[in-house]
């Protein structure tokens, strides 16, 4: 399990989702964005490398070539600061932990407190005047899911709430039989046909867990929004586009009526009340070429990143035993550490000289070992001779590609070969 994998490519895919929802809102069917949440929210719960050679994650080895070589940075210091820290890593550990702990437990106080408030409002509303009737003619649509009808005194607009028993409170001013209460009724009752109270708890969840992640909240933020555009086309769908102009003058009358909220229920008002206006003046019947991009998007994003790369690194390639090989021994520097010794010819090793650093050293870069059927050392001693004089130094072993149809592994290293004192 290689949880920090995961979350990175959660967290890129929710920032993709977020620009692709920014600029392709309204060129693209909107259940686009509905397929790229669920599969984010997924890729959270499901802490497994899915590895891929499209993996969008496979340029950061393009750019550390760019960056660190190209550019000649010396992050010496770097690894100088790492083991300034060596000894303090589990003090900082149980510091982060506590901070985290302290930082979790407010978020679920702050949703718990919100919760008991809606579980009251749900507990002291009364028995619906118009229980029979709006049940009778939700099943004349087929819409025939068992559900409470109540009225509540502490709400003004139409809520839906519940998972395993699920219903909808109205105002006592509530009209029945008035073309904007039905379409406030049809809004509310998609919340509960596709359970998205439950959708609710899995994100308060989610945030309560990774409260320090900024991203994180942006998906709690969006996905609302998107739940609350996908019941407004759903209802469109149901009762057709002619009453799109109606439906949003609904929904502008109905935010301004709106005064509180809970994490227990769901509000036809709740959410980006200009966006959704938008998506509803656009809204129109999903085409065959429109239900083919709603596939294609979603499985591009997915496989550039959702998946990680193809490159191992230097924790997965602790421990491998190295097996000698001709002019190669063993030399084993550590428990989870293995090299090798190699004495190399000029030729082989020119292609890979980056510069000289001085008169008496070579850089060398992405020199080339390959291996089949295990992993390349971490790091191999290297000495080649060059005009009388012997150039030796350590190359460590900078990442992996693999090719496992063929089982091949190409280690990748770099380093310094410095110049003997003396002349052979």
């Amino acid at each position: 399990m290689d949880y920090i994998s995961v979350y990175l490519s959660a967290t890129f895919m929710i920032l993709v989702t977020i620009l692709f929802r920014k600029y392709a809102m309204g060129k693209v069917p909107y259940i686009v964005f509905d397929i790229l949440w669920i599969m984010t929210v997924v890729r959270f719960f499901i802490p497994i490398k899915f590895e891929s050679g499209l993996s969008a994650f496979n340029l950061y080895y393009v750019l550390k070539d760019m960056i660190i070589y190209k550019m000649d940075l010396d992050i010496f210091w770097l690894k100088q600061v790492g083991a300034a820290l060596s000894p303090y890593v589990d003090m900082i550990k149980y510091i982060l932990f506590f901070v985290w702990l302290v930082g979790f437990i407010i978020i679920s106080m702050f949703f718990y407190i919100d919760y008991k408030r809606g579980i009251q409002i749900i507990k002291n509303a009364e028995n619906c005047e118009y229980d029979v009737q709006i049940k009778q003619w939700l099943k004349r649509k087929n819409l025939c899911r068992k559900i409470e009808i109540k009225t509540s005194y502490d709400i003004n607009i139409p809520v839906s709430y519940g998972t395993l028993k699920q219903g909808i409170l109205l105002p006592p001013e509530f009209i029945w039989q008035k073309k904007e209460s039905e379409q406030i009724l049809l809004h509310e009752y998609i919340h509960i046909k596709y359970f998205h109270e439950f959708c609710n708890i899995i994100l308060i969840a989610l945030v309560c867990i990774n409260w320090f992640h900024p991203c994180i909240w942006l998906l709690y933020k969006y996905v609302h929004r998107d739940m609350e555009i996908f019941c407004d086309r759903q209802v469109l769908s149901l009762l057709g586009e002619k009453e799109k102009k109606l439906y949003a003058f609904n929904l502008i009358y109905s935010a301004q009526q709106e005064k509180s909220s809970s994490v227990v229920y769901s509000n036809f008002a709740r959410s980006s009340v200009k966006e959704r206006i938008e998506a509803i003046m656009n809204f129109k019947k999903m085409s065959v070429f429109a239900g083919i991009v709603s596939i294609m998007i979603p499985a591009s994003v997915v496989t550039a990143f959702a998946t990680t790369d193809v490159v191992m690194s230097q924790k997965e390639m602790s421990g491998i035993t190295i097996i000698q090989e001709k002019k190669e021994s063993v030399i084993t520097t550590g428990a989870m550490q293995n090299s090798i010794y190699m004495e190399g010819n000029i030729k082989d090793i020119k292609p890979y000289i980056d510069k000289i650093k001085q008169d008496n050293a070579y850089k060398i870069k992405d020199y080339k070992y390959i291996v089949y059927e295990k992993l390349p050392p971490q790091e191999m001693i290297y000495s080649v001779e060059e005009n009388g004089f012997r150039y030796e130094g350590v190359l460590v072993c900078d990442f992996v590609k693999c090719d496992y149809k063929k089982e091949k592994y190409t280690g990748y290293y770099s380093g310094i070969l410095y110049q003997s004192l003396q002349k052979k």
